[in-house]
């Protein structure tokens, strides 16, 4: 797996992000809509959300000594976010194919044994990053990867100190 690094791009091709612009970058997810938990009647906790509503919100913010070109980026505006982050999927042993949360970025994710961390040989990943496919007879494995995520912008904000020559900068993007 290749490092994870911070990718937005907007129809208009990737936000650039100058050396000193995503120093120490700040990554929060949070759910967007938390779901709907009831009791039945005989008092057992059940689960309504639709799964088609389980969404992401992600807040990326960082100070630096430069500001990423945020030029285009407004409110509303699509954007596919590869965030610096690596989510994992368990794969019981002996199972060939395992559909991923979301899509993994190409060339950013790999397969591992789950008990040794040694690398899994002949698994691959469907065109649309979506299906892990696994030879027959492996062991449960862990499948690591960077996520894409298609989202709309829904904040930007930046701030700076002249002084102290600091720019900081905040963007907050949901899944559509």
């Amino acid at each position: 797996m290749t490092d994870s690094i911070l990718k937005v791009i907007t129809e208009y091709g990737p936000v650039h992000f100058p050396p000193g612009s995503a120093r120490q970058i700040r990554v929060e997810l949070s759910q967007v809509y938390q779901g709907e938990l009831r009791r039945t009647v005989n008092g057992r906790l059940v689960d309504l959300t639709r799964p088609s509503l389980r969404k992401w919100r992600l807040t990326l913010s960082a100070d630096g000594v430069t500001l990423p070109d945020l030029s285009g980026a407004w409110q509303g505006v699509p954007v596919t976010v590869h965030p610096p982050v690596t989510w994992y999927a368990a794969v019981p042993a002996g199972v060939t194919s395992w559909a991923l949360e979301r899509p993994a970025v190409a060339g950013a994710w790999r397969a591992v044994d789950a008990a040794t961390g040694a690398a899994l040989s002949g698994v691959t990943l469907s065109g649309d990053g979506l299906t892990v496919t696994l030879p027959a007879g492996h062991p449960a494995a862990r499948i690591e990867y960077q996520p894409a995520l298609d989202c709309l912008i829904t904040d930007i904000s930046t701030s700076g100190d002249e002084w102290d020559a600091v720019a900081g900068w905040s963007a907050t993007f949901e899944e559509v």
